[in-house]
């Protein structure tokens, strides 16, 4: 069953070529049906893949005529195992791309869409599209690691069968060959979620207007995003009323506003999935860069607790300036986050404080966050009635009462209630 399976596989993966090899023939009437950037993306992770599964088809094909009792199927995937872990991150990783790429090409060009068509009546590709013949690389080593556990356990009850004192050499072969096998998925995984979290920075740096390059950065991941509208508080990013979006990062926490159009209309940015997708196409940037806090710098977390006069989803954020070396300032910001329940708030605050957290090294995430009433933040309702109008507003707004003397930022609060 390892030697049919591997076989079709490699068949599979030769159609393919011979698909990439008819796309870029220039000598073909009309010329190549593809040009050299839509070929590479396309077709060229699989180069490596097909090259490695050849040679192991080949070995197993030798293994199969010159069977023995004593014959070992797990010492050739051992052989093959650097070279699995070599030849698939660069396919499975920019596999969404691929796909992409084939839709806007077979959407694009007529004669690319009938070439297709044509290619999927041949018997070898028996229907399938060339996205379906293309996804076989990405279900290959899963369906392998369940035949060599299968071959493994058989393996063991042949030992048994044979009446044999030990067992049989092969055993220990296949059980490393399976953790090779399951590290290089692993890897795939990671590699994936990387790669992905990568694509997501950019595609965040290319929505927000005077976004900062330093953003882009390989050692940042892209977490979650939260809609708000900041309220009252002597510190302010933009002014009450405004509509911003947090962006949350592995290290940093970004923020922008909503920009508004020629009618004062806010217009509206992506959805998460439209970010997370990597295909956000923006013909206006929605955002515009407001401020960049580094997580290390956030002293608490303030969730404001419910009241009749407070609505859901209202938050503070204490954090330390910097910049000021000799000064190092304290901030407090306040927004509503867009949540439903104090549930969902809670889980909010909780992703953020683990976060701030693992970048001071600290295992007492809980200890960040401060649960507080209203009247404690030197808040009443009128401060917290917010809307997108009331940003007009906001120039001639000031407190009633300092935030300083409600709570100390330098006092350890006490146990949350």
């Amino acid at each position: 069953e390892l030697v049919t399976t591997e076989s079709n596989y490699v068949a599979i993966l030769d159609s393919v070529f011979k698909i990439s090899e008819e796309a870029e023939n220039p000598d073909q009437q009309g010329g190549a049906l593809l040009d050299q950037q839509e070929m590479k993306i396309i077709f060229s992770n699989l180069v490596l893949i097909r090259k490695v599964h050849t040679d192991m088809l080949k070995k197993l094909h030798e293994l199969e005529l010159n069977w023995t009792d004593e014959s070992c199927i797990g010492s050739v995937i051992l052989e093959f195992s650097e070279d699995l872990l070599k030849a698939y991150p660069p396919f499975v990783n920019f596999f969404e791309q691929t796909k992409s790429q084939i839709l806007e090409c077979d959407r694009r060009s007529p004669r690319f869409h009938a070439f297709l068509k044509k290619c999927e009546r041949r018997p070898e590709c028996s229907r399938q599209t060339l996205t379906e013949l293309m996804i076989r690389p990405v279900q290959r080593l899963p369906s392998m690691s369940l035949l060599l556990n299968d071959l493994l356990k058989h393996t063991k009850k042949l030992s048994v069968q044979l009446g044999r004192t030990t067992e049989h050499r092969d055993v220990g072969l296949l059980e490393v060959a399976i953790d090779k096998v399951k590290t290089v998925m692993t890897h795939l995984n990671e590699e994936k979620r990387r790669t992905e979290g990568q694509i997501t920075i950019f595609d965040i740096y290319s929505e927000i207007e005077n976004c900062p390059a330093s953003v882009v950065s390989s050692h940042r991941s892209f977490v979650s995003r939260y809609d708000c509208i900041e309220v009252a508080a002597e510190d302010v990013l933009c002014g009450k009323g405004y509509e911003l979006t947090l962006f949350l990062f592995t290290d940093i926490l970004l923020i922008a506003k909503k920009k508004t159009g020629k009618m004062g209309g806010m217009i509206r940015s992506p959805s998460n999935m439209s970010i997370a997708s990597g295909h956000v196409t923006l013909q206006t940037k929605a955002l515009k860069f407001v401020s960049l806090l580094h997580l290390s710098s956030i002293q608490r977390v303030v969730d404001i607790l419910d009241s009749p006069d407070v609505e859901s989803g209202v938050v503070a954020l204490v954090y330390r300036q910097t910049e000021d070396l000799e000064k190092r300032s304290e901030r407090c910001y306040t927004v509503q986050l867009q949540s439903e329940t104090q549930d969902e708030k809670l889980a909010v605050l909780r992703t953020i404080c683990r976060h701030v957290a693992n970048t001071m090294c600290r295992p007492d995430p809980e200890n960040l966050l401060v649960r507080l009433g209203a009247k404690d933040m030197a808040l009443d309702a009128s401060d917290l009635i917010v809307s997108s109008l009331s940003r007009t507003f906001s120039s001639l707004y000031k407190t009633k009462q300092k935030f300083g003397r409600a709570f100390s930022f330098n006092r350890t609060p006490g146990t949350p209630n």
